[in-house]
């Protein structure tokens, strides 16, 4: 009528309590009511049978297969609960618990009696502390809303394991914990024992630990705790390194920074991560964002760091920015400014770069600064144009040496085209009373730019004196005799003239007078001087000198010749 029943012959009638009569009298019962189809008589047979009996494997069997048959989940259930605590006692471990972990999965799933079958799983723990049970446990006491209570299991389990307990035991223990933990809004509690379970076996729990970092800094995001959601960030970050997953690291980094631009920590993880992946528009992205907040050597590194990125990228404009802000925070940083240069260079922003040279020059060592100055002053001459501005840069140059001749003369030149006669007379008259020498190239290149003081001050006679001057100092000068050759040829100081000319013929070094057009001005002397022999002799060897001189032929005619 059943599965599993037995039909046993000779079964008698009647007879006194059946749970007092040896187990084969009630198995000789359960055979007498399945004869005459009384399902319930056989249903008591076997109960009164095992409950006198339970060691009978028949017995146990047949009640089993009679409960199961007739859908009977109570009694199903007390009938493996019973026969399970009968088999842990009996030391049959594994058998008695699937049969207890049944027992509750009926009372839990089929009866909803979840506290029931938490009663069933503790008992069952008392005699077998072994995970399984316990995980049925902590299913059904969450099911039961218990989850509070499930996570206490845990923890006294954990606490019952032995030192060296299997690591692979506590680990699923303190992630069962953790998963509880986090149900109950304790992130942290879980954060920790993750982290006790990732110590030892990182692979294991790895992704439950970054989920759980994650929900710890989507909590303190929410409830405004900056300091905590920044370690929650920092760890998943080491953890993101530690597992080799750059780009899930990069990411999290990125939205941090993305409100967090300030964060110094973070931006050089970034920046590390970036160029470890030669990700160098980000690389780029992060040092200019690191030279907005570092200082000191730090800051010029970020700079430099971002000019080789944007220089990776064959993109080197895109670094001005981030220099110049460096440049401006750290005039002293000579390597920021020799990578800004060629890009003034490039696009030819001459004036940017001379006030970068200025600038650098101010807060560098002497020697250092006195170049800049000069360069400096060099760009504002030639490059940008304009003599009156470089005239800061000549003068720091100068009063760092004063003795250093070409300053002096660029200062000089300065002042004079920009009508500061007193200050150029003042700088030359110092430069030539400190000349150690009478005669010589440099003190001669001094008194010329006296002339040209004179000159400018409308002052032919004394320009006329310092160029003399000047031309005794060197008479290979070629500029000063060709200009005092004109000068005194024109206040007809023609003695002058000839010494001045006579010198434009032997110097050794070329001028803005020809020898040529010096033998014909000579020529033109003596003519006025009424000496034809000398002034025909003088345009023949300007002729000579220089047969395409035109005005040498014309001469020559009004000679007669």
């Amino acid at each position: 009528p059943y599965p599993g029943a037995r039909p046993v012959a000779g079964f008698p009638r009647g007879g006194g309590p059946l749970g007092a009569l040896p187990a084969a009298r009630a198995r000789d019962a359960h055979a007498a009511w399945q004869r005459v189809g009384d399902v319930d008589g056989m249903g008591r047979a076997l109960r009164l049978g095992y409950a006198a009996h339970p060691d009978d494997e028949a017995l146990r069997e047949g009640l089993e297969a009679w409960h199961r048959a007739h859908d009977d989940a109570e009694g199903l259930a007390a009938f493996l609960a019973r026969e399970g605590r009968r088999q842990l006692a009996a030391g049959a471990e594994d058998a008695g618990v699937a049969k207890v972990r049944e027992a509750a999965a009926l009372r839990r799933d089929t009866l909803n009696d979840a506290e029931g079958a938490a009663a069933l799983l503790r008992a069952a723990r008392a005699e077998a502390p072994n995970v399984a049970p316990l995980r049925e446990l902590v299913t059904t006491l969450e099911m039961a809303g218990e989850a509070a209570t499930a996570a206490e299991e845990v923890g006294a389990a954990l606490d019952a394991l032995d030192s060296d307990a299997d690591d692979a035991t506590r680990t699923a223990l303190l992630g069962v914990r953790a998963r509880l933990g986090l149900g109950l809004g304790r992130t942290d509690d879980a954060v920790r024992d993750l982290e006790v379970a990732y110590a030892t076996a990182p692979a294991a729990v790895v992704e439950d630990l970054v989920a759980a970092l994650r929900h710890q800094q989507g909590e303190a995001r929410a409830r405004e705790d900056a300091e905590q959601e920044r370690a929650s960030l920092l760890r998943l970050v080491e953890v993101y390194g530690e597992q080799r997953e750059a780009a899930a690291a990069r990411e999290a980094m990125v939205g941090w920074v993305a409100s967090h631009p300030d964060d110094v920590d973070v931006l050089l993880k970034l920046r590390s991560t970036d160029v470890l992946a030669e990700n160098w528009q980000g690389v780029a992205e992060t040092s200019e964002r690191l030279t907005a907040v570092l200082e000191g050597h730090a800051q010029v590194d970020a700079a430099l760091l971002l000019a080789d990125a944007c220089e990776a990228m064959d993109a080197p404009e895109q670094a001005r920015r981030g220099l110049e802000r460096v440049a401006l925070a750290q005039p002293g940083a000579h390597a920021v400014t020799e990578r800004l240069r060629p890009l003034y260079e490039a696009a030819g922003a001459h004036r940017d770069l001379a006030y970068l040279l200025q600038r650098e020059a101010e807060a560098a060592a002497p020697e250092l600064a006195f170049e800049l100055f000069r360069e400096a002053a060099h760009v504002w001459a030639d490059r940008v144009g304009t003599l009156e501005e470089a005239l800061p840069a000549l003068r720091s140059a100068h009063g760092i040496r004063p003795e250093d001749h070409d300053t002096t003369l660029r200062l000089a030149d300065g002042y004079i085209g920009s009508g500061y006669f007193a200050e150029a007379g003042q700088v030359l008259e110092q430069a030539i009373g400190r000349h150690p020498r009478r005669r010589s190239p440099e003190l001669s290149e001094l008194q010329h730019r006296m002339a040209r003081l004179a000159r400018a001050a409308n002052d032919p006679r004394l320009e006329m004196q310092w160029l003399t001057a000047a031309l005794e100092s060197d008479k290979n000068n070629g500029l000063v005799s060709s200009e005092l050759a004109v000068l005194a040829y024109d206040l007809q100081e023609l003695d002058v003239a000839l010494m001045a000319l006579r010198a434009v013929t032997l110097s050794k070094e070329e001028g803005p007078m020809s020898r040529a057009e010096a033998f014909l001005m000579q020529a033109r002397i003596a003519h006025t001087r009424g000496e034809a022999r000398r002034a025909l002799l003088w345009a023949r060897k300007a002729r000579s000198e220089d047969p395409s001189l035109l005005e040498a032929e014309v001469f020559l005619k009004e000679l007669g010749e």
